[in-house]
């Protein structure tokens, strides 16, 4: 790795968690972040949102501007170009300002108007992009509880259903056997496809079909319910769980 601060963003639909690295790979503990994700945002606000966050990043990581970015990095929702950094997002609920547009070109263009930031990237700073889930898998294929397993499924549930797919410790994007890119979001489920039922929306609506009263609860307040021991809504994750097992079961 070249020499300078990497900065790290793992994107979701709701949230964003980042961090830094050092030029050794070692992450920066105390640079750990947590914000809002704006998914809904229009392509300006999203955009702004972005660099402001890694200004952040970067404050916490080096305050007193000793060191430059050499990378950015941005596990990022599908369906997206990760070569070329372009989003085609569209019908899943965020990030749907940013259809067909080069997400990194536009990130670089923003940091390099930010007074925070603009005067810390090295000339050519290494901008990439890759599924999240995918990452993920990746991470829980090496350091987590798929290493115990020669193939695993690796889920994550949020705003969407991501998916990764490994064997021996490798992401498997395309095979008879896995959906193309490893993807199980867009797959026929019930009515619609697995991401309308196997997401938050998806509890939510099945929380009202149980005639649960949301009373502008979110899934997280339903979660915390069902730890008290509020029978809804224990019955209601049992049921989106068997949602789970069964959407699998058609694959």
């Amino acid at each position: 790795m070249k020499k300078g601060i990497y900065l790290a963003f793992d994107v979701g639909g709701t949230s964003i968690q980042a961090g830094a690295i050092d030029a050794s790979g070692r992450l920066l503990e105390h640079t750990l972040s947590h914000y809002e994700s704006m998914a809904n945002g229009e392509a300006d606000e999203i955009f702004g949102h972005f660099v402001r966050t890694a200004a952040d990043v970067l404050q916490k990581a080096d305050p007193d501007g000793t060191e430059q970015i050499a990378g950015i990095g941005y596990a990022f929702p599908g369906p997206f170009d990760y070569e070329r950094g372009i989003s085609y997002i569209r019908g899943l609920n965020k990030f749907e300002a940013l259809y067909g547009m080069r997400v990194g070109d536009r990130l670089l263009c923003g940091m390099r108007t930010n007074s925070g930031i603009a005067d810390r990237l090295q000339a050519k700073p290494l901008v990439r992009f890759a599924n999240d889930a995918a990452l993920f898998a990746m991470g829980e294929a090496h350091y987590g509880q798929a290493a115990m397993y020669r193939r695993a499924v690796c889920l994550t549930l949020g705003t969407g259903i991501g998916s990764g797919f490994v064997e021996t410790g490798r992401l498997i994007r395309q095979r008879d056997d896995v959906p193309e890119n490893g993807w199980v979001y867009h797959l026929p489920y019930r009515s619609s496809v697995v991401d309308d039922y196997v997401s938050r929306r998806g509890i939510l609506e099945l929380a009202r079909e149980m005639g649960i009263k949301l009373q502008g609860q979110d899934v997280k307040g339903l979660a915390e319910a069902a730890r008290r021991g509020d029978e809804d809504s224990i019955r209601l994750f049992d049921t989106f769980g068997s949602r789970m097992a069964e959407a699998w079961r058609r694959r």
